[in-house]
């Protein structure tokens, strides 16, 4: 699915790597106790990233990458290009990609 920061979350990102460890703890986890000591380290380079690639064409510029759990472990099922796109959507079932279709209508 397609994704573009808008400026409102692109400042947002910015102010929450300005935060303290527990501050970003605080406002971003659902369980602060319970998280791992690397967590606002991992937040952390999760908004770096979104900040350098603001938008899916430049953090997948292949295309995306498709994962499926296999009861153990993370396995990649599919790697789609841009050409291979309308493939990939056949496979998502009808409910989520109705909703994704409809935040890109909102969103535009």
């Amino acid at each position: 699915w397609k994704f573009k920061l808008r400026p409102s979350e692109e400042i947002q990102f910015r102010r929450l790597l300005q935060l303290s460890d527990q501050a970003l703890l605080q406002c971003t986890s659902t369980s602060p106790r319970a998280e791992a000591p690397h967590f606002a380290q991992d937040m952390r380079e999760t908004f770096r990233t979104l900040l350098q690639h603001p938008d899916s064409d430049a953090l997948f510029p292949n295309g995306d990458l498709v994962f499926r759990w296999n009861g153990h472990e993370w396995e990649q099922v599919i790697e789609r290009t841009k050409a291979e796109a309308p493939v990939l959507q056949s496979l998502v079932p009808d409910t989520i990609q109705s909703e994704a279709e409809s935040r890109e209508t909102r969103a535009a």
